[in-house]
């Protein structure tokens, strides 16, 4: 699976704290998909899989190329 956009200021939702999770939040810039204007804030599906900063989600994989400072990843 292609990437299909990057995130920033992202971080890892835990479990419990949305059914989707374990998932990312963040903003998303250059969505090949076209779903999503640059900067939008979405919450990813599950992740499935993650290889350094590349994680590929139910639908869809996406690199983070920053992490918010502010949120401690579960």
């Amino acid at each position: 699976m292609d990437i299909v956009g990057t995130l920033k200021n992202a971080y890892r939702v835990a479990p419990g704290m949305d059914p989707r999770a374990p998932c990312l939040h963040g903003q998303v810039y250059g969505d090949t998909k076209g779903r999503f204007r640059d900067g939008t804030w979405i919450t990813t599906s599950t992740i499935m899989s993650e290889e350094g900063n590349e994680f590929r989600t139910r639908f869809s994989a996406y690199r983070v190329v920053s992490w918010a400072d502010d949120k401690v990843a579960a």
